[in-house]
């Protein structure tokens, strides 16, 4: 059996010859099923009922068989508090392409495909219009499925892959409008959940991001389930490429291919492969870098193109904040290899700390406490502006850190000051600018740029020192220190050892929820990979 499956069907209204040419090239596939997923129609009436017949217009021009399901923005305009009937996008799809239900399951001997398209979100959480959601009543349809023939594999389509794919992403675009993984802004979690509870999960074709197959994480293997990213046919690619998946099955062999709509050839070497029934497949998953000392476990790609992480903060079990050179807040998931979304856009955030009452963050004379678990903690559009107040000190804050108690401390060039709430006191003023602070219960150590290594009341601890560029403290004597982009660790009665990845090290973290031993460290942008990589290290010093 051969199946081709599309990418998001979007047309441009000016190059309708890409996707009659797209068709032609599918044909010469001679597939038995083609799999569209999702998004239908050009810019101006998608979400519509045009839209779709404008998608099938093209689509019905097909030799073999089509089963479609519907995308984010086919529900655009009824989600949420749309005024568009709620309903109409499933009607019309299932009335065009003779279908039973606008979602389903194709029941064959040895293998099932399941078709979970995008539902309207309830008017009440509707966090972001865009988002992939799925009801509680669609999804239970789903689990009382997977019951039937628990010993038969399972193939999934869906606009967007669930969390924890770890497929490539496009951060600018899809995480920072919080809709880049199903049930993102309401119930990601029971995603992962489901491919846990139901090992028959095989493999998951998704969409949604616009790119092509050439990078290394357009497919993952995760939790036993291989995951596939599909392109588009249309000029809405975001890297130049246009691509479609080829699935070819076959005495329980299967291949995945790449259908290149540039030439109209299917690659000859497959995308994946697997030589054993789809049931008894092993762990494929590739392993992590091992070097020396240090055991990299999870990575996964931060922000936009050529931006560094500048500082990594350690949030609650499972996530930190990523904060980068071109003023974002990215918020991580490492468990999940998932990033969920930006806390600030705009002038790039000098300072971050989280406090007993909320995270603070801080960036040229402005601060803000925030809570970091507020549904709405996210800025989704790109001239969205800072919700809540923010307080405005009276020079550049150089520094922060957490306050017993509540609220921070704030270094402002050679000032210290005292936050608590909404209002700010000079605690003291020293000779030189301050660089850095740490707090430690109640206790209090300054940095200032000449070296003075000082408590809170201005008397020098030290002089001339020479600070590193970060630091965890791991427990048992053991702990890492940044300096110039290398990482050096030591345990007591061992020397130092020093760690020097391929790429340059920018900030480190401890973190929670994993072994004591682990830290998460943040890699520079290169010019091979142009995004910057937050990794969790293992460290296994005597």
């Amino acid at each position: 059996m051969r199946i081709v499956v599309l990418g998001d069907f979007h047309i441009h209204p000016k190059e309708h010859h890409l996707t009659e040419k797209a068709i032609e090239h599918i044909n010469s596939c001679k597939p038995d099923l083609v799999i569209p997923l999702g998004d239908f129609g050009c810019h101006s009436t998608i979400g519509s009922v045009e839209g779709l017949e404008q998608g099938y217009q093209f689509l019905r021009e097909l030799k073999s068989q089509v089963r479609p399901i519907l995308g984010n923005h086919d529900l655009q305009r009824e989600t949420g508090p749309g005024k568009q009937l709620k309903g109409t996008m499933a009607r019309k799809l299932a009335e065009l392409y003779q279908l039973d239900e606008e979602n389903g399951v194709m029941e064959y001997e040895h293998f099932r495909l399941f078709f979970v398209g995008t539902d309207p979100q309830p008017r009440e959480s509707c966090y972001q219009i865009q988002e992939c959601y799925v009801t509680d009543e669609h999804f239970a349809w789903i689990e009382s499925k997977l019951k039937e023939r628990p010993e038969v594999p399972c193939i999934f389509f869906t606009h967007a892959p669930p969390v924890g794919a770890a497929l490539r992403t496009v951060p600018l675009v899809h995480v920072r409008a919080t809709n880049a993984y199903l049930d993102q802004n309401h119930h990601f979690d029971r995603w992962p959940q489901l491919i846990q509870d139901y090992p028959s999960i095989k493999m998951w074709f998704s969409a949604h991001y616009h790119l092509g197959h050439d990078f290394e994480d357009s497919s993952t293997y995760r939790n036993g389930v291989t995951f596939f990213h599909t392109g588009v046919h249309s000029s809405y690619t975001r890297d130049g490429k246009r691509h479609s998946r080829v699935i070819d099955m076959d005495k329980g062999v299967i291949r995945v291919s790449t259908l290149d709509h540039e030439t109209g050839d299917v690659r000859m070497q497959p995308d994946w492969s697997s030589l054993f029934n789809i049931w008894s497949m092993g762990d494929g998953s590739s392993g992590r870098n091992s070097i020396e000392y240090v055991r990299g476990e999870l990575s996964c790609g931060i922000g936009g193109r050529d931006t560094n992480i500048t500082k990594l903060v350690t949030m609650n079990e499972n996530r930190l904040l990523a904060v980068t050179s071109d003023g974002f807040m990215w918020e991580v998931d490492y468990k999940l290899e998932a990033v969920f979304g930006t806390h600030h856009i705009g002038d790039p955030v000098h300072s971050a700390v989280i406090s007993e009452d909320g995270l603070w963050k801080a960036w040229g004379r402005s601060l803000k406490k925030s809570d970091p678990c507020d549904p709405y903690r996210f800025v989704r559009e790109l001239s969205e502006t800072e919700i809540g107040e923010v307080l405005l000190l009276p020079e550049e804050i150089s520094a922060l850190a957490q306050r017993h108690g509540g609220g921070v401390w704030a270094a402002c060039g050679r000032d210290l000051f005292e936050v608590i709430g909404s209002t700010y006191s000079l605690v003291q003023t020293f000779r030189e600018r301050i660089v850095q602070i740490t707090a430690e219960g109640g206790k209090l150590i300054l940095l200032d740029e000449q070296g003075h290594l000082m408590k809170r009341d201005g008397t020098c601890y030290e002089a001339a020192v020479l600070a590193w560029d970060g630091v965890v403290c791991l427990g048992g004597e053991r702990f890492v220190l940044l300096s110039a982009g290398s990482v050096y660790a030591r345990s007591s009665g061992t020397g130092w050892f020093e760690q020097k990845p391929g790429r340059l090290v920018t900030a480190i973290s401890r973190v929670h929820g994993l072994g004591p031993l682990h830290f998460a460290v943040a890699l520079e942008a290169t010019d091979e990979d142009p995004r910057s990589l937050v990794q969790i290290w293992e460290i296994s010093l005597p």
